[in-house]
């Protein structure tokens, strides 16, 4: 069952997007929630974003974004939870008009599917982030005064 996201799910979607992303991507978007939750992006288009859970967790997430006519679409599924992926995009192209569908690399299943459905790709892009974290190469203690 898919129900409309809430703000309450910001976590809920933040723990999706850890299962669901590759650790090298998680470091340069966020490694922690609050620095996830300052990378996303708040465009003013018009924009809906959908849910599923199972045991009282997010594990499916769909985006639509409405601009100018054409509806731009992301989607991230829980890595224990690949059926999902054909859903996603049954779900969505069901909506039918002009989509364009936003796919990073690691997310392998989704162009086959798109191609089934007689897309086809038209551009690819890199996208730069500038690290928020790096990792410690030395532990140890500080001395501090009150």
């Amino acid at each position: 069952d898919w129900r409309e996201s809430f703000s309450q799910d910001s976590f809920g979607l933040f723990q999706l997007f850890c299962s669901a992303t590759p650790h090298t991507v998680r470091a340069a978007v966020g490694v922690t929630f609050d620095q996830w939750r300052d990378a996303q992006e708040n465009n003013w288009c018009r924009r809906r974003d959908w849910v599923t859970m199972a045991n009282d967790r997010i594990i499916g997430w769909l985006r639509l974004s409405h601009d100018r006519g054409v509806a731009g679409i992301e989607v991230m599924a829980h890595q224990d939870n690949p059926e999902l992926w054909e859903v996603l995009v049954e779900r969505t192209v069901g909506e039918g008009g002009h989509q364009r569908w936003l796919v990073p690399d690691y997310q392998k299943e989704v162009p086959g599917l798109l191609l089934q459905h007689r897309f086809q790709e038209v551009a690819r892009y890199s996208v730069m982030i500038k690290t928020v974290a790096v990792p410690v190469l030395r532990y140890g203690m500080a001395p501090v005064e009150a």
